[in-house]
Protein backbone atom coordinates (compact mmCIF):
# COMPACT_ATOMS: atom_id res chain seq x y z
CA UNK A 1 0.00 0.00 0.00
CA UNK A 2 2.82 1.87 1.04
CA UNK A 3 4.49 1.99 -2.72
CA UNK A 4 1.12 2.49 -4.27
CA UNK A 5 0.20 5.82 -2.38
CA UNK A 6 3.88 6.99 -2.88
CA UNK A 7 3.20 6.11 -7.36
CA UNK A 8 -0.03 8.07 -6.88
CA UNK A 9 1.39 10.98 -5.38
CA UNK A 10 3.74 10.96 -7.93
CA UNK A 11 1.62 10.91 -10.94
CA UNK A 12 -0.67 13.66 -9.38
CA UNK A 13 2.21 15.41 -8.75
CA UNK A 14 3.58 15.09 -12.34
CA UNK A 15 -0.22 16.11 -13.40
CA UNK A 16 -0.32 19.08 -11.69
CA UNK A 17 2.97 20.40 -12.94
CA UNK A 18 1.77 20.07 -15.88
CA UNK A 19 -0.86 21.92 -15.67
CA UNK A 20 0.81 24.36 -13.56
CA UNK A 21 3.28 24.93 -16.37
CA UNK A 22 0.40 25.45 -19.10
CA UNK A 23 -1.31 28.06 -16.71
CA UNK A 24 2.50 29.90 -16.73
CA UNK A 25 2.54 30.04 -20.21
CA UNK A 26 -0.99 31.23 -20.57
CA UNK A 27 -0.24 33.97 -17.96
CA UNK A 28 2.23 35.09 -19.88
CA UNK A 29 0.00 36.02 -22.76
CA UNK A 30 0.34 39.56 -23.95
CA UNK A 31 -0.60 41.88 -27.06
CA UNK A 32 1.89 39.89 -29.45
CA UNK A 33 0.38 36.42 -29.08
CA UNK A 34 -3.23 37.75 -29.63
CA UNK A 35 -2.45 40.61 -32.40
CA UNK A 36 -0.07 38.60 -34.26
CA UNK A 37 -1.70 35.50 -34.95
CA UNK A 38 -5.47 37.81 -35.16
CA UNK A 39 -3.77 39.67 -38.45
CA UNK A 40 -2.53 36.23 -39.63
CA UNK A 41 -6.28 34.83 -39.57
CA UNK A 42 -7.70 38.19 -40.30
CA UNK A 43 -5.26 38.38 -43.42
CA UNK A 44 -5.78 34.44 -44.70
CA UNK A 45 -9.46 35.45 -44.40
CA UNK A 46 -9.72 38.60 -46.97
CA UNK A 47 -7.77 36.55 -49.26
CA UNK A 48 -9.50 33.15 -48.99
CA UNK A 49 -12.85 34.49 -49.15
CA UNK A 50 -12.26 38.10 -51.24
CA UNK A 51 -14.40 36.37 -54.44
CA UNK A 52 -17.07 35.15 -52.04
CA UNK A 53 -17.13 39.13 -50.97
CA UNK A 54 -16.94 40.39 -54.29
CA UNK A 55 -19.86 38.26 -55.62
CA UNK A 56 -22.43 39.47 -52.72
CA UNK A 57 -21.12 42.91 -53.20
CA UNK A 58 -21.85 42.14 -57.02
CA UNK A 59 -25.25 40.53 -56.59
CA UNK A 60 -26.43 43.77 -54.67
CA UNK A 61 -25.27 45.98 -57.05
CA UNK A 62 -26.44 45.22 -59.44
CA UNK A 63 -29.56 43.27 -57.88
CA UNK A 64 -29.76 39.95 -59.44
CA UNK A 65 -31.63 37.44 -58.24
CA UNK A 66 -29.23 34.53 -57.87
CA UNK A 67 -26.02 34.21 -55.53
CA UNK A 68 -24.57 31.58 -57.88
CA UNK A 69 -24.86 33.84 -61.11
CA UNK A 70 -21.67 33.28 -63.15
CA UNK A 71 -21.84 36.85 -63.56
CA UNK A 72 -21.36 37.56 -59.97
CA UNK A 73 -18.18 35.69 -60.16
CA UNK A 74 -16.51 37.36 -62.99
CA UNK A 75 -12.96 38.59 -62.30
CA UNK A 76 -12.96 37.64 -58.56
CA UNK A 77 -9.62 39.60 -57.44
CA UNK A 78 -10.73 42.66 -59.47
CA UNK A 79 -10.28 45.86 -56.73
CA UNK A 80 -8.48 43.34 -54.09
CA UNK A 81 -5.51 45.31 -53.30
CA UNK A 82 -7.87 48.64 -52.14
CA UNK A 83 -9.34 46.39 -49.79
CA UNK A 84 -7.30 44.03 -48.31
CA UNK A 85 -6.08 46.22 -45.27
CA UNK A 86 -9.89 46.94 -44.41
CA UNK A 87 -10.97 43.53 -44.86
CA UNK A 88 -7.77 42.10 -42.83
CA UNK A 89 -8.72 44.54 -39.95
CA UNK A 90 -12.48 43.52 -40.21
CA UNK A 91 -11.92 39.65 -40.11
CA UNK A 92 -8.73 40.37 -37.27
CA UNK A 93 -10.41 42.54 -34.84
CA UNK A 94 -13.13 40.57 -33.54
CA UNK A 95 -11.09 37.82 -32.93
CA UNK A 96 -8.35 40.02 -31.65
CA UNK A 97 -10.71 41.73 -28.87
CA UNK A 98 -12.05 38.33 -27.99
CA UNK A 99 -8.68 37.20 -26.74
CA UNK A 100 -7.57 40.38 -25.09
CA UNK A 101 -10.93 40.11 -23.19
CA UNK A 102 -10.46 36.77 -22.32
CA UNK A 103 -7.06 37.65 -21.20
CA UNK A 104 -8.25 40.61 -18.87
CA UNK A 105 -11.36 39.04 -17.76
CA UNK A 106 -8.87 35.83 -16.42
CA UNK A 107 -7.17 39.02 -14.60
CA UNK A 108 -9.06 41.29 -13.34
CA UNK A 109 -12.16 39.70 -13.26
CA UNK A 110 -13.94 38.43 -9.89
CA UNK A 111 -14.38 35.10 -9.07
CA UNK A 112 -18.30 34.93 -10.38
CA UNK A 113 -17.14 36.38 -13.74
CA UNK A 114 -14.47 33.06 -14.07
CA UNK A 115 -15.16 30.13 -16.46
CA UNK A 116 -14.53 27.71 -12.93
CA UNK A 117 -17.33 29.24 -11.20
CA UNK A 118 -19.44 30.48 -14.50
CA UNK A 119 -19.02 29.52 -17.72
CA UNK A 120 -21.98 31.16 -19.41
CA UNK A 121 -21.97 34.44 -17.36
CA UNK A 122 -18.15 34.36 -18.48
CA UNK A 123 -18.68 33.54 -22.12
CA UNK A 124 -21.51 36.50 -22.46
CA UNK A 125 -19.29 39.32 -20.72
CA UNK A 126 -16.24 38.07 -23.37
CA UNK A 127 -18.64 38.19 -26.02
CA UNK A 128 -20.50 41.58 -24.84
CA UNK A 129 -16.90 43.60 -24.16
CA UNK A 130 -15.38 41.84 -27.40
CA UNK A 131 -18.48 43.05 -29.59
CA UNK A 132 -19.30 46.44 -28.11
CA UNK A 133 -15.08 47.36 -28.59
CA UNK A 134 -15.13 46.42 -31.76
CA UNK A 135 -17.71 48.02 -33.30
CA UNK A 136 -16.76 51.28 -31.26
CA UNK A 137 -12.96 51.07 -33.14
CA UNK A 138 -14.68 50.02 -36.51
CA UNK A 139 -17.61 52.19 -37.36
CA UNK A 140 -15.27 54.79 -38.70
CA UNK A 141 -13.79 52.35 -41.26
CA UNK A 142 -17.23 50.80 -42.14
CA UNK A 143 -18.91 54.35 -42.47
CA UNK A 144 -15.98 55.39 -44.98
CA UNK A 145 -16.77 51.68 -47.27
CA UNK A 146 -20.09 52.62 -46.95
CA UNK A 147 -19.99 55.56 -49.00
CA UNK A 148 -17.55 54.46 -51.47
CA UNK A 149 -20.03 51.20 -52.26
CA UNK A 150 -22.36 53.77 -52.37
CA UNK A 151 -20.93 56.46 -55.30
CA UNK A 152 -21.19 56.41 -58.80
CA UNK A 153 -17.55 58.22 -58.92
CA UNK A 154 -14.79 56.73 -60.66
CA UNK A 155 -11.31 56.73 -58.96
CA UNK A 156 -13.03 57.37 -55.65
CA UNK A 157 -10.14 56.18 -53.02
CA UNK A 158 -10.79 55.79 -49.26
CA UNK A 159 -8.64 58.81 -48.41
CA UNK A 160 -10.67 60.96 -50.51
CA UNK A 161 -13.95 59.79 -49.19
CA UNK A 162 -12.60 60.47 -45.47
CA UNK A 163 -11.49 63.66 -46.39
CA UNK A 164 -15.03 64.47 -47.80
CA UNK A 165 -16.51 63.15 -45.62
CA UNK A 166 -15.01 65.33 -42.86
CA UNK A 167 -15.74 68.24 -44.62
CA UNK A 168 -19.55 67.69 -44.64
CA UNK A 169 -19.77 66.86 -41.23
CA UNK A 170 -16.31 67.03 -38.99
CA UNK A 171 -15.58 64.08 -36.52
CA UNK A 172 -19.23 63.72 -35.52
CA UNK A 173 -19.86 62.19 -39.44
CA UNK A 174 -17.51 59.30 -38.25
CA UNK A 175 -19.41 58.19 -35.45
CA UNK A 176 -22.73 58.31 -37.30
CA UNK A 177 -24.54 55.15 -36.57
CA UNK A 178 -21.87 53.71 -33.94
CA UNK A 179 -24.37 53.10 -31.20
CA UNK A 180 -26.33 50.67 -33.68
CA UNK A 181 -23.11 48.88 -34.48
CA UNK A 182 -22.34 48.51 -31.07
CA UNK A 183 -25.54 46.89 -30.33
CA UNK A 184 -25.37 44.88 -33.39
CA UNK A 185 -21.74 43.65 -32.66
CA UNK A 186 -22.89 42.66 -28.65
CA UNK A 187 -25.71 40.75 -29.98
CA UNK A 188 -23.33 38.68 -32.12
CA UNK A 189 -20.89 38.25 -29.59
CA UNK A 190 -22.43 37.61 -27.00
CA UNK A 191 -24.90 34.99 -29.29
CA UNK A 192 -21.48 33.84 -30.63
CA UNK A 193 -19.54 32.99 -27.20
CA UNK A 194 -22.73 31.64 -25.82
CA UNK A 195 -23.55 29.16 -28.26
CA UNK A 196 -20.21 27.85 -28.91
CA UNK A 197 -18.87 27.60 -26.01
CA UNK A 198 -21.86 25.69 -24.35
CA UNK A 199 -20.98 22.20 -23.38
CA UNK A 200 -24.04 20.52 -24.70
CA UNK A 201 -23.90 21.94 -28.17
CA UNK A 202 -20.23 21.05 -28.19
CA UNK A 203 -20.85 17.40 -27.02
CA UNK A 204 -23.37 17.09 -29.74
CA UNK A 205 -20.82 18.33 -32.65
CA UNK A 206 -18.24 15.64 -31.00
CA UNK A 207 -21.06 13.03 -30.90
CA UNK A 208 -22.14 13.79 -34.92
CA UNK A 209 -18.65 13.87 -36.21
CA UNK A 210 -17.35 10.67 -34.56
CA UNK A 211 -19.96 9.13 -35.67
CA UNK A 212 -19.38 10.57 -39.37
CA UNK A 213 -15.51 9.74 -38.69
CA UNK A 214 -16.12 6.13 -37.11
CA UNK A 215 -18.21 5.15 -40.75
CA UNK A 216 -15.47 6.86 -43.53
CA UNK A 217 -12.49 5.79 -42.04
CA UNK A 218 -10.64 2.32 -42.40
CA UNK A 219 -8.81 0.58 -39.48
CA UNK A 220 -5.78 1.95 -40.96
CA UNK A 221 -6.08 5.28 -41.08
CA UNK A 222 -8.11 5.40 -37.61
CA UNK A 223 -4.68 3.99 -35.76
CA UNK A 224 -2.21 5.90 -38.47
CA UNK A 225 -4.44 9.62 -38.43
CA UNK A 226 -3.77 11.84 -35.46
CA UNK A 227 -6.64 14.36 -36.42
CA UNK A 228 -9.34 12.49 -34.38
CA UNK A 229 -11.87 15.04 -33.65
CA UNK A 230 -11.21 16.69 -30.14
CA UNK A 231 -13.72 14.40 -28.05
CA UNK A 232 -14.08 11.66 -29.39
CA UNK A 233 -10.00 11.01 -30.12
CA UNK A 234 -9.98 11.70 -26.28
CA UNK A 235 -12.53 9.22 -25.77
CA UNK A 236 -10.80 6.73 -28.18
CA UNK A 237 -7.48 7.16 -26.45
CA UNK A 238 -8.60 7.04 -23.21
CA UNK A 239 -11.07 3.55 -23.76
CA UNK A 240 -7.82 2.05 -25.57
CA UNK A 241 -5.72 2.62 -22.54
CA UNK A 242 -7.83 1.53 -20.21
CA UNK A 243 -8.81 -1.41 -22.23
CA UNK A 244 -4.78 -2.13 -21.64
CA UNK A 245 -4.41 -0.97 -18.18
CA UNK A 246 -7.24 -3.64 -17.36
CA UNK A 247 -5.55 -6.74 -19.52
CA UNK A 248 -2.08 -6.21 -18.52
CA UNK A 249 -1.57 -3.94 -15.53
CA UNK A 250 -1.94 -4.15 -11.63
CA UNK A 251 -4.04 -2.60 -9.38
CA UNK A 252 -1.78 -0.35 -8.41
CA UNK A 253 -1.15 0.97 -12.04
CA UNK A 254 -4.61 1.17 -12.33
CA UNK A 255 -4.81 3.34 -9.98
CA UNK A 256 -2.30 5.43 -10.32
CA UNK A 257 -3.08 5.69 -14.46
CA UNK A 258 -6.78 6.68 -13.08
CA UNK A 259 -5.53 9.60 -10.86
CA UNK A 260 -3.64 11.14 -13.49
CA UNK A 261 -6.50 11.08 -15.99
CA UNK A 262 -8.81 12.34 -14.10
CA UNK A 263 -6.26 15.22 -13.33
CA UNK A 264 -5.84 16.21 -16.68
CA UNK A 265 -9.64 16.21 -17.47
CA UNK A 266 -9.84 18.58 -14.55
CA UNK A 267 -7.23 20.69 -16.13
CA UNK A 268 -8.86 20.55 -19.93
CA UNK A 269 -12.16 21.59 -18.11
CA UNK A 270 -11.14 24.48 -16.24
CA UNK A 271 -10.93 26.49 -19.71
CA UNK A 272 -11.04 25.97 -23.41
CA UNK A 273 -7.64 27.65 -23.54
CA UNK A 274 -6.16 25.26 -21.62
CA UNK A 275 -7.35 22.65 -23.58
CA UNK A 276 -5.65 20.21 -26.45
CA UNK A 277 -5.28 21.97 -29.60
CA UNK A 278 -7.89 19.60 -30.83
CA UNK A 279 -10.07 20.89 -28.65
CA UNK A 280 -10.00 24.44 -30.16
CA UNK A 281 -8.79 23.34 -34.05
CA UNK A 282 -10.69 20.14 -34.35
CA UNK A 283 -13.66 19.48 -37.12
CA UNK A 284 -16.00 19.24 -33.79
CA UNK A 285 -15.07 22.39 -33.31
CA UNK A 286 -14.96 24.16 -36.70
CA UNK A 287 -18.92 22.96 -36.93
CA UNK A 288 -19.51 24.35 -33.38
CA UNK A 289 -17.90 27.75 -34.52
CA UNK A 290 -19.65 27.66 -37.79
CA UNK A 291 -23.05 27.04 -36.78
CA UNK A 292 -22.49 29.65 -33.66
CA UNK A 293 -21.50 32.68 -36.33
CA UNK A 294 -24.09 31.91 -38.70
CA UNK A 295 -26.74 31.80 -35.86
CA UNK A 296 -25.16 35.03 -33.93
CA UNK A 297 -25.65 36.83 -37.82
CA UNK A 298 -28.99 36.03 -38.11
CA UNK A 299 -29.71 36.91 -34.83
CA UNK A 300 -27.95 40.42 -35.02
CA UNK A 301 -28.78 41.43 -38.96
CA UNK A 302 -32.16 43.70 -37.97
CA UNK A 303 -29.17 46.36 -36.38
CA UNK A 304 -27.48 45.50 -38.91
CA UNK A 305 -30.30 46.78 -41.08
CA UNK A 306 -30.87 49.94 -39.26
CA UNK A 307 -27.18 50.58 -39.33
CA UNK A 308 -27.07 50.68 -43.46
CA UNK A 309 -30.35 53.12 -43.21
CA UNK A 310 -28.04 55.46 -41.13
CA UNK A 311 -24.84 55.15 -43.06
CA UNK A 312 -27.29 56.30 -45.91
CA UNK A 313 -28.32 59.46 -44.64
CA UNK A 314 -27.42 62.36 -46.97
CA UNK A 315 -25.16 64.56 -45.70
CA UNK A 316 -27.01 67.76 -43.77
CA UNK A 317 -29.85 65.43 -42.81
CA UNK A 318 -30.60 64.16 -39.08
CA UNK A 319 -30.66 60.82 -39.10
CA UNK A 320 -33.65 58.59 -38.13
CA UNK A 321 -34.16 57.25 -34.84
CA UNK A 322 -32.67 53.58 -34.66
CA UNK A 323 -36.11 52.53 -31.92
CA UNK A 324 -38.57 53.98 -34.66
CA UNK A 325 -36.70 52.46 -37.46
CA UNK A 326 -36.80 48.96 -35.77
CA UNK A 327 -40.28 49.46 -35.00
CA UNK A 328 -40.97 50.28 -38.31
CA UNK A 329 -39.59 46.61 -39.89
CA UNK A 330 -41.33 44.77 -36.90
CA UNK A 331 -44.55 46.62 -38.19
CA UNK A 332 -43.79 46.18 -42.09
CA UNK A 333 -42.70 42.23 -41.19
CA UNK A 334 -46.19 41.60 -39.44
CA UNK A 335 -48.50 43.28 -42.02
CA UNK A 336 -46.60 41.25 -44.73
CA UNK A 337 -47.31 38.32 -42.64
CA UNK A 338 -50.84 38.92 -42.44
CA UNK A 339 -51.31 40.13 -45.94
CA UNK A 340 -48.53 38.15 -47.80
CA UNK A 341 -47.18 41.44 -49.51
CA UNK A 342 -45.33 44.68 -48.50
CA UNK A 343 -48.00 47.64 -48.10
CA UNK A 344 -44.91 50.01 -49.70
CA UNK A 345 -43.75 47.18 -52.36
CA UNK A 346 -47.42 47.05 -53.24
CA UNK A 347 -47.36 50.74 -54.08
CA UNK A 348 -43.71 50.77 -56.51
CA UNK A 349 -42.11 53.07 -53.74
CA UNK A 350 -38.96 50.69 -52.59
CA UNK A 351 -36.64 54.07 -51.64
CA UNK A 352 -39.78 54.52 -48.44
CA UNK A 353 -40.07 50.66 -47.79
CA UNK A 354 -37.35 51.28 -45.65
CA UNK A 355 -38.42 53.50 -43.11
CA UNK A 356 -42.14 54.19 -44.13
CA UNK A 357 -45.19 52.94 -41.57
CA UNK A 358 -47.92 50.76 -43.09
CA UNK A 359 -50.42 53.08 -42.51
CA UNK A 360 -48.69 56.31 -43.80
CA UNK A 361 -48.83 55.29 -47.63
CA UNK A 362 -51.14 56.81 -50.00
CA UNK A 363 -54.75 55.52 -50.66
CA UNK A 364 -53.59 54.69 -54.12
CA UNK A 365 -54.25 50.90 -54.09
CA UNK A 366 -57.03 48.91 -56.58
CA UNK A 367 -60.29 48.26 -55.51
CA UNK A 368 -59.46 44.68 -54.73
CA UNK A 369 -56.83 45.32 -52.28
CA UNK A 370 -58.48 48.42 -50.14
CA UNK A 371 -61.79 45.85 -50.03
CA UNK A 372 -59.88 42.91 -48.64
CA UNK A 373 -57.49 45.89 -46.07
CA UNK A 374 -61.22 46.76 -44.92
CA UNK A 375 -62.54 42.58 -44.04
CA UNK A 376 -58.91 42.72 -42.45
CA UNK A 377 -59.34 45.65 -40.25
CA UNK A 378 -62.97 44.50 -39.37
CA UNK A 379 -61.51 40.67 -38.65
CA UNK A 380 -63.38 39.71 -41.67
CA UNK A 381 -61.41 37.22 -44.52
CA UNK A 382 -59.01 39.15 -47.18
CA UNK A 383 -59.78 35.97 -49.43
CA UNK A 384 -63.34 35.30 -49.87
CA UNK A 385 -64.45 32.20 -49.47
CA UNK A 386 -65.55 31.11 -52.86
CA UNK A 387 -62.07 32.43 -54.88
CA UNK A 388 -60.52 29.85 -51.90
CA UNK A 389 -62.90 26.76 -52.64
CA UNK A 390 -62.10 27.61 -56.39
CA UNK A 391 -58.04 27.76 -56.15
CA UNK A 392 -58.54 24.68 -54.31
CA UNK A 393 -60.42 22.96 -56.37
CA UNK A 394 -58.79 24.04 -59.39
CA UNK A 395 -55.26 23.14 -58.24
CA UNK A 396 -56.23 19.77 -56.86
CA UNK A 397 -57.52 18.42 -60.21
CA UNK A 398 -53.85 19.76 -61.12
CA UNK A 399 -52.58 17.01 -58.99
CA UNK A 400 -53.99 13.93 -57.21
CA UNK A 401 -51.07 13.06 -54.76
CA UNK A 402 -51.63 13.26 -51.12
CA UNK A 403 -48.77 15.54 -50.31
CA UNK A 404 -50.07 18.35 -52.99
CA UNK A 405 -53.01 18.64 -51.49
CA UNK A 406 -52.44 18.52 -48.12
CA UNK A 407 -49.81 21.51 -49.91
CA UNK A 408 -53.20 23.30 -51.06
CA UNK A 409 -55.40 22.54 -47.99
CA UNK A 410 -52.51 24.63 -45.81
CA UNK A 411 -52.34 27.40 -48.76
CA UNK A 412 -55.88 27.98 -48.51
CA UNK A 413 -56.03 27.77 -44.49
CA UNK A 414 -53.11 29.74 -44.53
CA UNK A 415 -54.83 32.55 -46.65
CA UNK A 416 -58.24 32.39 -45.32
CA UNK A 417 -56.52 32.72 -41.41
CA UNK A 418 -53.89 35.57 -43.19
CA UNK A 419 -50.79 33.93 -42.09
CA UNK A 420 -48.23 34.51 -45.15
CA UNK A 421 -44.78 33.06 -43.51
CA UNK A 422 -43.42 32.77 -46.69
CA UNK A 423 -44.09 36.28 -48.04
CA UNK A 424 -42.69 37.60 -44.54
CA UNK A 425 -39.88 35.59 -44.68
CA UNK A 426 -38.92 36.84 -48.62
CA UNK A 427 -39.81 40.69 -47.31
CA UNK A 428 -37.39 40.21 -44.51
CA UNK A 429 -34.84 38.40 -46.56
CA UNK A 430 -34.68 41.23 -48.85
CA UNK A 431 -33.98 43.83 -46.00
CA UNK A 432 -31.62 41.37 -43.68
CA UNK A 433 -29.45 39.46 -46.29
CA UNK A 434 -30.15 36.87 -44.74
CA UNK A 435 -28.75 33.05 -46.30
CA UNK A 436 -25.80 33.39 -48.63
CA UNK A 437 -24.15 36.55 -46.60
CA UNK A 438 -24.76 34.71 -42.92
CA UNK A 439 -22.70 31.51 -44.16
CA UNK A 440 -20.45 33.50 -45.25
CA UNK A 441 -19.75 34.92 -42.08
CA UNK A 442 -20.05 31.67 -40.57
CA UNK A 443 -17.41 30.34 -42.30
CA UNK A 444 -15.39 33.27 -41.95
CA UNK A 445 -15.51 33.05 -38.61
CA UNK A 446 -14.90 29.06 -37.94
CA UNK A 447 -12.08 29.32 -40.69
CA UNK A 448 -10.74 32.78 -38.70
CA UNK A 449 -11.06 31.17 -35.07
CA UNK A 450 -8.82 27.91 -36.41
CA UNK A 451 -6.32 29.59 -37.29
CA UNK A 452 -5.62 32.11 -34.60
CA UNK A 453 -5.88 29.19 -32.45
CA UNK A 454 -3.14 27.17 -34.89
CA UNK A 455 -1.21 30.42 -35.17
CA UNK A 456 -1.33 31.31 -31.53
CA UNK A 457 0.03 27.55 -30.20
CA UNK A 458 2.79 28.01 -32.99
CA UNK A 459 4.04 31.34 -31.72
CA UNK A 460 3.81 29.92 -27.56
CA UNK A 461 6.04 26.71 -29.16
CA UNK A 462 8.23 28.67 -30.78
CA UNK A 463 8.77 30.70 -27.69
CA UNK A 464 10.33 28.01 -25.27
Amino acid sequence: MAASSALTRSAKEAGFREVDAVRDEHDKDNFCYSAGPALLSGASQAILFNPIDRALYVRVKFRRQHFLDKRNFERPFQGFMNAVVYRTLVGASYIFWQDSMRIAIERLGPAVCQWDTSPQLNSMLIGLAAGSVNGFSLNALQAVKFRMWNTNERGVTFLRTALHMYGEGGCLIFFRGCFTTMVRDSVFGVVYETARRASAWKRFFDDQVGVLYALFSTPSSTSSSPQLPAGRSARATNAGSRSRADGGASALEKSAFNDLKANETVSVGHDAVLADPTLKCGAAAFISNLVAAVLASILSSPFNYVRSIVYGTPAGAIPLGYIPLLKSFYTQFYYTYRHGKSYTDRHGVPELGETEHPCSASASSSSTASAAERRWRHGGSAVAGTEVADGVQGTARLSNSPASRLVVRLRAWAALHHHHPKAAWTWANSRLNIGWGSLRVGFGMAMGQSLFYLAQDYVRNDAR
